[in-house]
């Protein structure tokens, strides 16, 4: 082992074109998570820690956040604060991709919001419902 920290990119299942981004590069906090094309941009990648998914270029922590709306919560970037709303469970079945939980809303995991697969849709939390847009491949960088 060499001690370097996994960095993983998040696909959605069905459109691998696609890749997890911070909205804008992660250049703001926060930023929306949204889906963008798979270019292997440094915003596209992730570490897994204690639960947390730190983004690799802004070093900020994904957290759930009702705060724009309160009828959806949506997923960005800010600063770790260890608080549930930026603790994540990610259960992976390789046949059929990972589902990522949320701790803080246990029955709620992240969706391509209305299965919308185009340059900066949202990825907001939804009720899990076995469909596509709750999936993504895991790709280990």
């Amino acid at each position: 082992m060499n001690g370097k920290q996994l960095k993983y990119q998040f696909c959605p299942k069905n459109f691998s074109n696609f890749a997890l981004d911070i909205c804008g590069g992660g250049e703001y906090r926060r930023a929306p998570l949204v889906i963008f094309d798979n270019n292997g941009n440094t915003s596209q990648l992730f570490y897994y820690q204690d639960g947390y998914l730190i983004n690799k270029k802004s070093h900020l922590a994904l957290s759930a956040s009702s705060e724009d709306d309160p009828e959806r919560i949506e997923v960005i970037q800010s600063p770790q604060r260890n608080q549930a709303e930026q603790l994540w469970k990610i259960y992976e079945s390789n046949k059929k991709g990972c589902v990522i939980w949320s701790v803080k809303y246990p029955t709620l995991c992240m969706t391509v919001e209305e299965g919308n697969y185009s340059d900066d849709t949202s990825i907001i939390l939804q009720q899990y419902d076995k469909s596509g847009n709750q999936r993504f491949v895991i790709n280990c960088k």
